[in-house]
């Protein structure tokens, strides 16, 4: 699981589904309605006005929101 075939990587766009869970904690400083905001940095080679992320062999990541919009990277030297 995560992995990809080196023949399906170079036949066709390839992609992954993952999510990520959150969970409220529950305590006197915790209400109902709250946010949850994520970021994502990295020191690697950014494309793509930042939207996408080169991890080798020929191979993008982008990781996309609700409305398949990619997230921004932040990148920091």
């Amino acid at each position: 699981m995560g992995k990809f075939n080196l023949l399906d990587i170079r036949r066709h766009t390839m992609s992954k589904t993952f999510s990520i869970k959150t969970t409220k904690s529950q305590n006197d400083q915790c209400t109902d309605g709250f946010k949850v905001s994520s970021s994502f940095y990295t020191e690697k080679t950014l494309v793509e006005e930042d939207k996408a992320l080169l991890i080798g062999n020929g191979l993008k990541l982008r990781i996309l929101d609700e409305n398949a919009s990619p997230y921004t990277f932040n990148k920091y030297a």
